[in-house]
């Protein structure tokens, strides 16, 4: 299916650099409190600014939910309209209109919270989004709808979530998606094509859930793919898997599904 690339190269793109490069965005983590008149982690009427970007002021709110100050305005354009970091706050839930007019905004990280479900609408104006980093929160759910508009999106970090399912259309929003994270969940089955119209996709990590078996066939129209990890899946080998060998994935950036049952023959390689 084409030559192999590395995924260093989709590490280093301008939307990743955000994600990996500290000290760049405006960003009050789970600390105590400033004290009153400082740029972030100030009280306004009793709830916590967390982040302050361009003017605009990001407050939690005592229950954990994300909402800004004032929606309807337009922040200004500085380094963090782009980048926006908003990682290990404790955040529980995001108002529907907390990026509302951040159509500038290429990279947001909102790893490592403690986010169940996705308000719909919340991400309706980011239409320059690249990448979006949701890991490592308690997301049990994806809302219908909620990515639909993110059509400028490479990069939807998923993983180290409780999801125990993938609505279907859930992705059917998006032709530039390249990376998709799905690790460490609690997935059993996917929807028949549910990732049929990402024709751009190049990875997809699918490792550490729960999948037992897979139809023929079933990644035939992810035209792009190279990297497709799914080990630590107990899959049910009574039958071959079939397709999976067909991506000739280079073994250094590739590790290998082992069987996991029936129990007389646990353990080998699923083909």
């Amino acid at each position: 299916r084409g030559g192999v690339v590395a995924v260093q190269t989709l590490a280093h793109s301008s939307a990743m650099r955000g994600f990996v490069t500290s000290g760049l965005c405006v960003l009050l983590a789970a600390t105590p409190l400033l004290a009153s008149g400082s740029s972030a982690g100030r009280r306004v009427n009793d709830l916590h600014v967390v982040a302050s970007c361009g003017g605009c002021d990001f407050i939690m709110t005592t229950d954990g939910n994300l909402v800004r100050s004032d929606p309807q305005v337009t922040c200004q354009p500085t380094y963090c309209t782009e980048t926006l970091k908003l990682s290990n706050l404790g955040l529980t839930s995001l108002s529907a209109d907390v990026f509302s007019n951040m159509t500038n905004l290429v990279s947001l990280d909102l790893s490592n919270n403690k986010l169940a479900t996705l308000t719909a609408g919340v991400f309706d104006t980011l239409s320059s989004l690249q990448a979006l980093s949701l890991k490592n929160n308690v997301l049990t759910t994806l809302t219908a709808g909620v990515f639909d508009n993110l059509s400028s999106l490479e990069m939807l970090f998923l993983g180290n979530n409780q999801l125990p399912s993938l609505p279907g259309g859930i992705f059917d929003f998006d032709k530039k998606l390249k990376w998709l994270d799905l690790n460490n969940n609690l997935i059993d089955t996917l929807p028949l094509g549910v990732f049929d119209l990402l024709v751009s996709l190049e990875r997809l990590d699918l490792p550490n859930n729960k999948l037992t078996n897979l139809p023929p066939g079933f990644f035939d129209k992810v035209s792009s793919l190279h990297y497709l990890w799914l080990y630590g899946n107990p899959f049910t080998c009574q039958i071959t898997i079939p397709g999976y060998v067909e991506y000739h994935v280079d073994s250094s950036y590739y590790s290998l599904p082992l069987c996991g049952g029936p129990e007389d023959i646990w353990g080998p390689l699923v083909w």
